[in-house]
């Protein structure tokens, strides 16, 4: 898939195809997720307007990224990884966050509550986790919440106040 608005949007990641992209809706940013088959390589990077890269917002590793989202009012993005990672991304101040520990399986949703204080997390073994986010958009090491479903969770919702 090729993107573009007025200029091209250029992977970083040598022989890679564009699998998603996320424009915020407040700021002129898109996030991009890349990624190479062989060898395994994920990444996703964040363009200005002009298609442009920002030079610390890309982030990259030996396995794939699955899913994005944008914090609904700061330029904050969200990644889930394939490893089970979840990844916040502070295109404010430059700064990049992981935690690792609590999905064994493709996170496969990521969603903001509609003040940006928490995120919601799923992967395909029906785990679904509520995260509490610090002020800079990392999370906090433990969720406030979890629960495990039967099956694969396709599709989240998060409604009315933050919890």
């Amino acid at each position: 898939m090729s993107v573009y608005f007025t200029h091209p949007v250029r992977s970083p990641l040598e022989g890679s195809a564009f699998i998603d992209v996320s424009w915020h809706s407040t700021y002129s940013l898109l996030a991009v997720l890349a990624e190479r088959k062989s060898p395994d390589r994920g990444m996703v990077f964040i363009c200005h307007d002009e298609g442009e890269l920002i030079a610390d917002m890309c982030v990259e590793r030996s396995h794939l990224a699955e899913t994005i989202s944008w914090h609904p009012e700061r330029k904050i993005l969200a990644i889930g990884w394939s490893s089970g990672e979840i990844t916040t991304c502070n295109a404010y101040e430059n700064e990049i966050f992981s935690v690792s520990s609590h999905h064994h399986s493709n996170v496969n949703i990521i969603r903001w509550s509609l003040t940006g204080n928490h995120i919601i997390s799923a992967d395909k073994s029906g785990l679904v986790l509520l995260w509490q986010i610090e002020s800079k958009g990392e999370l906090y090491s433990s969720p406030v919440h979890q629960t495990k479903v039967a099956g694969v969770v396709t599709h989240c919702v998060l409604l009315g106040a933050d919890p």
